[in-house]
């Protein structure tokens, strides 16, 4: 939740028994969304990232810009780059948050 709110994000949590799922809008750009998944235990976890546009790579950049839809492609290209980073910061995060947790029980 902390990565969320540092890159600007409004954060809404939804909680099971097995499962913590954060949903962040970006409070520059409501279309900018992503979702975080935790499942499992605090010893025996999976943490999934999802982003809309990991629906992009289903369409054929190629037909679009043949159709004349090329500034379609720019945009969504420009957004995969910007998901792409916030998902490379997300996980360096984790990590370190990970790291850190485990020295301090140790």
């Amino acid at each position: 939740m902390e990565f969320l709110r540092n890159k600007n994000f409004e954060v809404n949590e939804l909680e099971s028994s097995r499962e913590v799922v954060l949903v962040g809008v970006s409070r520059d750009n409501a279309r900018k969304k992503v979702k975080i998944c935790i499942t499992g235990c605090p010893d025996d976890f999976v943490v999934d990232f999802k982003s809309p546009i990991d629906d992009f790579l289903k369409i054929s950049t190629q037909l679009l810009t043949f159709f004349g839809l090329g500034f379609l492609v720019y945009r969504r290209v420009k957004e995969f780059d910007y998901y792409q980073s916030l998902e490379e910061d997300f996980w360096a995060f984790l990590v370190k948050a990970v790291t850190d947790l485990a020295g301090s029980a140790s």
